[in-house]
């Protein structure tokens, strides 16, 4: 028998995706991602909030609308905001390489 020639797919060179091939690799994928799109839908809501402001006409029922929609969206920031500062502050107390 002759030798046996195989291709290892766990490298990277012979398969792109191995570099995915652990939870950790997929979520320092993920996260960031998540970041990004929590700040576009703070960014959408303050918007939106300051758009119903703008076409309230002077309704305080809307008024009051448009700012629990800008209250809810700078708190939904404070969050995310403390979620990325916990995770900074794990990572340095535990000296490992967290996303972002």
């Amino acid at each position: 028998m002759g030798p046996v020639y195989a291709v290892d797919f766990s490298q990277t060179q012979n398969n792109p995706l191995a570099k995915y091939g652990d939870i950790g690799a997929i979520v320092n994928l993920i996260v960031p991602a998540l970041f990004i799109g929590a700040a576009l839908v703070f960014l959408f809501a303050l918007f939106f909030g300051g758009y119903t402001i703008i076409t309230a006409g002077g309704e305080p029922k809307n008024i009051q609308r448009a700012q629990g929609i800008i209250k809810y969206a700078l708190i939904g920031l404070l969050i995310v905001l403390t979620s990325f500062l916990t995770m900074k502050i794990i990572e340095m107390i535990l000296k490992v390489d967290l996303p972002l």
